[in-house]
């Protein structure tokens, strides 16, 4: 239990540290906020296509078809994919 609460501590003291060192050319909640308007259009795309597909992949529904395909393994085993439909349509 100790050695869990010093991980979680550095871990803490560790992106403390990254964020003062990342931040220290921003003056204000704009440049934060806006990156200082200095990032590349490509880096932009990047970042919100991967959060969309992430989003997307976690939120997708298991198609029709794919249930009928071993209809005893879903029955008697449900995989994750099924806790992941559960929790989206409770989610939505």
């Amino acid at each position: 239990m100790l050695t869990d609460l010093f991980v979680i501590v550095i871990y803490f003291l560790a992106i403390f540290c990254i964020g003062i060192y990342a931040g220290r050319k921003q003056n204000s909640l704009t440049d934060y906020a806006l990156g200082n308007r200095s990032l590349p259009w490509w880096a932009i795309l990047a970042s919100i296509l991967a959060a969309e597909i992430s989003a997307a992949t976690f939120l997708r529904r298991v198609p029709y078809p794919q249930l009928h395909i071993r209809p005893a393994l879903h029955r008697h085993h449900p995989g994750p994919h099924h806790r992941r439909q559960a929790l989206s349509q409770a989610l939505l």
